[in-house]
């Protein structure tokens, strides 16, 4: 138990892992990872107390909570003198489209096809503009040229509901494109990948991922010479990985296979994270429900919870 203890600290205090916690983040983590799988609201006594063991303190939390509503991602309820918070409807779109690429994503087969999007409309206002790039960035896309961005395969409807978000439907143009003078037909996407490297580098999340393997894949070693661990342990590890994960994963291009190096590190990143999400379900549930089942409603696992990762322990039928 010393040992798994001692890789738990390692990963909490892991600087490459981009330490300290920042609470509020920790907190939207809780939300979309655990609290939305059981109906999506909490006690805020309840949230207090499972952000504690994080070093989180209560005055941490509450400023956390309060960013969070005024952000429009959750939404606070009284009863009483007691509080209760809850994921908005902005809340759980944004965490439905989270939770596609953490725990249903499915590789494809690239067709070749870029997606171009050109914010280069005279009367677009400076804020917006910054707007559109930060939401772009976190989809992947890079900048090709200035205010033109592009990424591989990305779905066009999703860019486009973005872009209407914005209100910058009738200002900004969404196009595809391919490489013509290649032979791509034949797997050669040798220009595309000279294309990637201008606009979507990955070379720095390369070495995260690495730095997340080596982490976590000492835990997962760890595991398989302790049997039994407190459940308590059990929610820490899963709450961090998959903290730690998302990071990692809004940093990524999401770039397809064709045009990433043969040994791409996200590849063992997402094995790692399914595997030991595996091992730690079920008993961090567990503790969640020690912990949040004695105020007055009860937390009821959704079903689509069992379909995180192609299938975890405790599925019926």
């Amino acid at each position: 138990m010393m040992g798994m203890e001692k890789h738990i600290k390692a990963v909490i205090n892991n600087e490459n892992l981009r330490r300290p916690l920042r609470a509020k983040s920790l907190v939207a983590t809780l939300f979309g990872d655990v609290i939305e799988a059981f109906g999506g609201r909490i006690w805020l006594a309840d949230l207090i107390r499972l952000v504690h063991p994080f070093g989180v303190n209560e005055r941490q939390l509450r400023t956390s909570v309060y960013r969070l509503a005024e952000d429009g991602w959750v939404t606070k309820m009284k009863q009483g003198r007691r509080s209760i918070y809850e994921l908005s409807r902005d809340g759980r779109e944004q965490t439905a489209l989270v939770h596609e690429l953490i725990y249903h994503y499915r590789p494809r087969k690239w067709n070749g096809i870029w997606n171009i999007v050109v914010a280069t409309a005279a009367e677009l206002p400076p804020a917006r503009l910054a707007q559109l790039q930060r939401r772009l960035s976190l989809m992947g896309f890079g900048m090709l040229s200035k205010n033109v961005f592009a990424h591989p395969d990305m779905d066009d409807t999703l860019v486009r509901k973005v872009i209407a978000e914005l209100g910058l439907k009738d200002q900004v143009p969404v196009m595809v494109s391919q490489t013509v003078n290649g032979n791509r037909h034949a797997g050669n996407f040798a220009l595309d990948r000279e294309l990637v490297k201008q606009c979507c580098p990955y070379d720095e999340v390369e070495v995260s991922y690495r730095h997340f393997v080596s982490a976590y894949g000492r835990v997962l070693d760890e595991l398989a010479h302790n049997r039994q661990l407190p459940d308590s342990l059990c929610f820490m590890l899963r709450v961090l990985l998959i903290h730690d994960y998302r990071r990692l994963l809004f940093r990524d291009p999401q770039l397809p296979a064709e045009l990433l190096p043969r040994d791409w590190s996200g590849a063992v990143a997402r094995d790692t994270v399914a595997r030991l999400y595996q091992r730690t379900c079920e008993q961090a549930n567990r503790y969640y429900l020690e912990i949040c089942d004695k105020r007055g409603f009860r937390p009821r696992l959704k079903p689509r919870f069992f379909k995180r990762f192609g299938g975890l322990p405790g599925a019926r039928g």
